[in-house]
């Protein structure tokens, strides 16, 4: 923080040689400021008595424990300075939150769990029972190893649900498109997962954008299980439909990732990637990094994320705040304004969608 000398001395100096020197002190500690132009400022009174009478009169007395003192400090950074967060500017942004539609390893399952169920309920096994519950979970599981189900599709039913999701988002950002206050901003920027399944729904609810980026961090949990694995990105970008979607920081994640020796992850032949297994606390360390990537797009007022159940999950009933939020379903749209304060705390506001849990 710099002190200046007080305001009446350099408003009203009329010698023009005094000045110069009034504003070199701010520069000085200061007490040791106040001092000098206290001088100086007897100096202009002995030099023109009758100027500073009439300056003295015109200006309102203060106590002199208070002198009238200008504190100036640097100006606050802006939002693009400090990447959109930060600095101590709580920094907003409308962040429009979408699953994926259907896919198909997603109707497979449900047809796994629905037989498993029938087959255990009419041998009598209680469906509230911990058993029961734990067949069916292998059920799943074992119908998703499924080489054949590798970094799913979408199916038709959700070709239609981020079709909707498209709508709902046409709707939302409808009175800001056509200049009206009402409505929310149409995202500038889609962050999306780089499965299949987020893909393809990212190309459907917004088509030719020109701004969609592949993010490694908004993946599904890492399961183990083929529906779980994507393709590397070198096959990826090579696929026309993906092909106006940024890649980049992807590729650089595989050639990074080819490289390290991790004893603690299986080899996947088929994608030439490491099948890491997390738990769900690791997913919502990576949600927790959400406010990291949204600084990379400082300058985008509202940003699209296209991710995953199990990602978004973690993400409302973590970081932002909703131990209690619902799983989303298909293709689903929930709409939130983000802020960070300065000491990194991130506040959660819903704009749309999102009820609780209900027990």
């Amino acid at each position: 923080m710099c002190v200046t000398a007080p305001l009446d001395v350099v408003a009203h100096a009329k010698d023009k040689r005094l000045r110069p020197s009034l504003r070199r002190c701010s520069t000085m500690p200061a007490i040791a400021r106040h001092a000098r132009a206290e001088r100086e400022s007897a100096a202009l009174r002995r030099a023109s008595p009758g100027v500073f009478a009439a300056m003295e009169a015109a200006t309102p007395r203060r106590p002199p424990s208070t002198p009238r003192v200008v504190t100036r400090t640097s100006s606050p950074p802006s939002a693009r300075d400090c990447g959109g967060f930060g600095g101590g500017v709580v920094a907003r942004k409308v962040v429009f939150l979408v699953r994926h539609g259907e896919a198909v390893h997603n109707i497979e399952e449900k047809k796994a769990q629905q037989a498993t169920a029938h087959a255990l309920k009419a041998l009598g096994l209680c469906p509230k029972s911990d058993k029961f519950k734990a067949l069916v979970e292998d059920a799943r599981r074992a119908c998703l190893s499924d080489c054949c189900l590798r970094d799913a599709a979408l199916s038709d039913a959700g070709k239609n649900q981020a079709l909707s999701a498209k709508e709902v988002i046409h709707r939302l950002t409808h009175g800001a498109a056509a200049g009206h206050s009402s409505g929310l901003p149409f995202p500038t920027v889609v962050l999306t997962s780089p499965l299949e399944r987020t893909l393809q729904t990212t190309n459907l609810v917004f088509p030719s954008h020109p701004n969609v980026h592949m993010c490694e961090a908004l993946r599904e949990r890492r399961t183990g299980l083929p529906c779980d694995e994507r393709k590397p990105a070198k096959f990826i970008r090579r696929r026309p439909e993906f092909r106006h979607m940024s890649s980049n920081n992807l590729l650089q994640f595989d050639l990074d990732n080819d490289k390290e020796d991790d004893e603690s992850s299986t080899p996947d032949s088929s994608s030439g990637l490491c099948a890491v297994v997390e738990n769900k606390e690791d997913v919502r360390a990576r949600s927790s990094r959400l406010a990291e990537l949204l600084q990379r797009f400082a300058g985008d007022q509202a940003v699209a994320v296209v991710t995953h159940k199990g990602y978004l999950r973690e993400l409302e009933r973590g970081p932002l705040g909703r131990p209690q939020a619902s799983e989303f379903g298909n293709g689903e749209v929930r709409v939130y304004e983000l802020s960070l304060s300065g000491d990194g705390k991130l506040i959660s506001k819903v704009l749309h969608g999102g009820l609780d849990a209900t027990k």
